[in-house]
């Protein structure tokens, strides 16, 4: 699965103000990821909710909030733009499964402080 990928972000990058470097992109890119993963996947979809995996997504934010790879996004604003079309298209990806979708919306959209 994906979701430790969340949970096991790389705490020693140091993000930059410029918003073309790679580790600006991370988390927006894991969130791409997953959402590739469920897009038209009535399993994987099932699978994520059943295993409750959008609050691990959205702990692992919270957690990870002062790191590097989430703190750009206050300041970097095509990294923020970007870290919400990500969770855009997240929700997007699970709207096969309305229950999921509302989660995705509920728990990260309307939940994750940016």
């Amino acid at each position: 699965t994906l979701l430790p990928l969340f949970e096991n972000l790389p705490p020693t990058f140091s993000a930059s103000r410029d918003p073309n470097t790679t580790e600006n992109h991370l988390v927006p890119t894991l969130i791409f990821l997953l959402s590739s993963f469920l897009r038209n996947h009535p399993d994987n979809c099932e699978a994520l909710l059943k295993m409750n995996g959008v609050k691990v997504v959205a702990n692992s934010l919270m957690k990870h909030k002062n790191e590097p790879a989430m703190k750009v996004v206050r300041f970097c604003k095509p990294a923020a733009t970007q870290l919400v079309d990500a969770m855009m298209d997240l929700r997007s990806a699970t709207n096969i499964l309305p229950e999921l979708e509302d989660h995705v919306l509920s728990t990260l959209l309307f939940n994750i402080p940016l």
